[in-house]
């Protein structure tokens, strides 16, 4: 999954996953609630590690 950091750049993060289906996922951790996800890959984009 990847999030956005405060530059506006997308950043690797590792989150625990809940409950899932063919169309919902439940994120249990790894991100604060209102935390902007992609879900696809960024053409041509650099990741920053999460730490």
């Amino acid at each position: 999954m990847r999030a956005k950091n405060p530059k506006d750049e997308p950043v690797k993060t590792k989150v625990e996953l809940g409950v899932r289906d063919s169309r919902h996922v439940e994120i249990k951790s790894g991100l604060a609630e209102g935390t902007e996800i992609s879900l696809q890959r960024p053409v041509a984009a650099k990741f920053s590690q999460d730490k």
